[in-house]
């Protein structure tokens, strides 16, 4: 009877423990691709309004964003941050380079630095 009790029991905690971790891994891989997604939309808009700003013969055939670091589970008010190139000029060998940073508590990505770069060689344009 002893040895049921105590089977029983490592049982259930090991049910316990197993769905305790499954439950918060996927809460957080739940959560980190909707800040993902979050920043896309935030690129996005972003690079419509430079783009907008824009005479039509400036603007590139392809734009495109390239993101070039992504840090994530950072402790304090900014639990994310990226650092985004964005494409859109043409006949020109500059970027742009973007930062932004998740703002824990208002749910959002925001811009906080922005400058140009040159592009050194053709493979980095496409």
């Amino acid at each position: 009877m002893y040895w049921r009790t105590v089977v029983s029991g490592w049982w259930l905690r090991a049910a316990v423990l197993v769905h305790v971790a499954l439950v918060v891994g996927c809460t957080s891989t739940g959560r980190e691709s909707a800040i993902s997604a979050k920043l896309r939309r935030t690129v996005d808009a972003d690079l419509a309004m430079f783009v907008g700003e824009l005479p039509p013969e400036s603007r590139r055939d392809s734009l495109y964003h390239e993101v070039v670091s992504y840090e994530s589970g950072l402790p304090g008010r900014y639990s994310a941050k990226a650092v985004v190139d964005l494409h859109y000029l043409k006949g020109v060998r500059v970027k742009m380079v973007c930062k932004y940073r998740f703002v824990t508590t208002e749910g959002k990505w925001e811009g906080y630095a922005k400058e140009w770069r040159f592009t050194n060689d053709s493979t980095q344009v496409r």
